[in-house]
């Protein structure tokens, strides 16, 4: 499990923060880093309407 790597994109879509990791850490690619994306993105999503209910 890449838990860092998953934390690092999350913050990068949620504010910005740069989502490089150093090194041993690979970076998350192809259909890992897609399903990561959907999920931040999913949630991001699900908190914004409850905010308005």
């Amino acid at each position: 499990m890449k838990l860092v790597q998953y934390i690092k994109l999350a913050e990068n879509l949620v504010y910005g923060a740069p989502e490089w990791t150093r090194s041993p850490r690979l970076p998350l690619i192809d259909e890992e880093r897609a399903f990561v994306i959907d999920t931040v993105r999913g949630a991001i999503d699900q908190l914004a309407d409850s905010a308005w209910a």
